[in-house]
């Protein structure tokens, strides 16, 4: 047996891929083959065999639709669509880790002007310096394990990423809506819609008023981005009417909460800086001591910002020989970006677990449609977890394991306590935890004054068909939904006067004998999507 920074790779057992079964097939092909029709299966009130987006039951409670997540909507694998390829080594790039390979490496991917793949050979590339992806259409490739990137600069970090995909989003011109956004629908209201075009980025955000923050119970304490104007929803043009009266843009995905003129409730045009690029086969590790990692703050291995259509796959971290763990303190971030995919990702062994932002081993802000799958996260302090600021929704996490998550006072805390996977902060909104492991836990709720003003931290999110032997906490504000829970789950719904999160989260428990349908509610609805005129 071969083992993984101590652990057993065993470990990585359940989260190895599954075949979807999605591409070819029909609604009812894929209903007949994982889950419709059997005598033993279970279908929620809330998702009968009948299910379509917008469906709700008596009370008005429903689930999203969930199945835009991921690179290209989730309907296909990243493929190289420029052929050139630059390999490190003729850069000069050294795989025995002697000599630094940085700027090797950089000069390989800059030379990919129009794009291509970056290619690695099998060895340990020592990198002693930061590594930049400024250009659409470019892959960094390794081999698998034998494909080692060892991030080595360690000063001048704090907030900072080794290796950085796109940068900060450029924004364009913008139209207020003059009618309401309504949670749900695909269209906006605009005065002028001459200004966008099919196809063209956008953003739907609106501003933090008073009395945006007083309808959620939050004066006094969201206050970080009050005044501010947020991006909610990151979304394609698809078509414009400006026949209409008023004008109209409909978008490709639907809005997740309402968006009101109150709040000067607008859409944006927006650039992101890269897309269709991708990390995968290779491991990786930008792990110090401990002592040095506590000297730190918030030092992430790789960041994805500003993209859009990206993936990363197959991707683990490791122990360098002389390091005491994986990673210095966070792994992977993805930041206001659209429509990517993490598949096969193991990261592990965060050093700094202290707070103020340290062992974030897969990290959301302000994202949307972002899918994580067939992945594990590791002895982080919170393994994988939404962060800093409004405007994360529609996001996936499909068979995800989490496991040893554990929250540290300082660095000379021996014992710490439990750290749950987590919505952290400011109304993370329609996303879904799709089965998997969560064997320390994972909460939505709220979460008060912590970390700046958290407050809550999520609505309308679903936990599907969850196992593992942790906790779920759901106290969201408005509803939260937990269906099909493993018996082996601790579940905690019941909500406070203080948590501000009445009525009590929804909770359906599969009953003995039964087996929930769907199997996971992500495929299902893709398959449905896919296959519907």
């Amino acid at each position: 047996m071969g083992y993984w920074g101590g652990v057993a790779l065993l470990l990585w057992v359940g989260c190895q891929p599954t075949a979807l079964g999605v591409d070819g097939m029909t609604a009812t092909d894929y209903d007949a083959k994982i889950d419709l029709g059997c005598i033993d299966c279970y279908f929620s009130d809330l998702v009968p065999e009948g299910w379509y987006p917008g469906y709700s039951d008596e009370q008005g409670r429903f689930v999203h639709d969930f199945s835009y997540a991921g690179y290209r909507y989730g309907e296909g694998q990243l493929v190289d669509q420029v052929t050139a390829v630059a390999m490190v080594d003729a850069f000069g790039a050294d795989p025995s880790g002697v000599v630094d390979s940085t700027a090797a490496v950089q000069q390989a991917i800059d030379s990919l002007t129009g794009g291509g793949t970056v290619l690695f050979g099998a060895g340990t590339y020592k990198l002693a310096g930061r590594i930049a992806v400024t250009q659409s259409h470019v892959v960094l490739a390794g081999q698998g394990a034998s494909t080692r990137l060892q991030f080595t600069k360690y000063s001048d970090m704090n907030n900072k990423s080794h290796l950085q995909f796109g940068s900060k989003n450029k924004w364009g011109a913008e139209q207020l809506l003059v009618e309401d956004g309504a949670s749900l629908s695909t269209e906006v209201a605009v005065a002028d819609a001459a200004v966008f075009t099919p196809g063209m980025d956008v953003a739907v955000g609106w501003y933090i008023t008073d009395a945006f923050v007083s309808d959620h119970g939050m004066t006094g304490v969201w206050e970080a981005f009050n005044g501010q104007w947020s991006p909610f929803f990151w979304r394609t043009v698809v078509s414009v009417d400006i026949a209409a009266n008023p004008n109209t843009v409909t978008l490709d995905v639907p809005l997740r909460y309402n968006a009101r003129v109150r709040d000067a409730a607008s859409l944006r045009v927006v650039s992101h800086a890269v897309s269709e690029c991708g990390l995968r086969d290779m491991q990786i590790s930008n792990a110090s001591t401990r002592a040095q990692a506590w000297t730190t703050n918030q030092v992430s291995a790789v960041r994805f910002v500003g993209v859009k259509d990206c993936r990363i796959d197959r991707v683990s971290s490791f122990q360098p020989a002389g390091r005491e763990g994986h990673l210095i303190s966070g792994g992977i971030i993805v930041e206001q970006s659209k429509r990517v995919t993490i598949s096969n990702v193991h990261l592990g062994h965060a050093l700094h677990r202290g707070d103020g932002g340290n062992g974030y081993l897969f990290e959301i802000r302000q994202s949307a449609e972002i899918l994580t799958e067939h992945s594990t996260g590791v002895a982080g302090r919170h393994n994988f977890i939404q962060n800093w600021g409004f405007g994360t929704s529609g996001c996936v996490w499909l068979q995800c394991d989490s496991r040893e998550g554990r929250a540290y006072l300082a660095d000379w805390d021996p014992i710490g306590q439990v750290g749950y996977s987590e919505f952290h902060h400011s109304l993370a909104m329609a996303n879904l935890i799709d089965g998997g492991e969560w064997n320390d836990g994972f909460a939505a709720k709220n979460r008060g004054t912590y970390s700046t003003g958290a407050g809550h931290s999520a609505t309308e999110n679903v936990f599907w068909n969850p196992g593992g032997s942790g906790t779920i906490q759901s106290k969201q504000y408005g509803y939260g939904f937990v269906i099909g829970p493993a018996d082996s789950l601790s579940i905690e719904v019941a909500a406070s006067v203080l948590d501000g999160a009445a009525p009590d989260d929804y909770v359906e428990v599969v009953p003995d004998g039964l087996k929930l349908a769907p199997s996971s509610l992500y495929q299902w609805q893709r398959a449905r999507r896919l296959s519907t005129p």
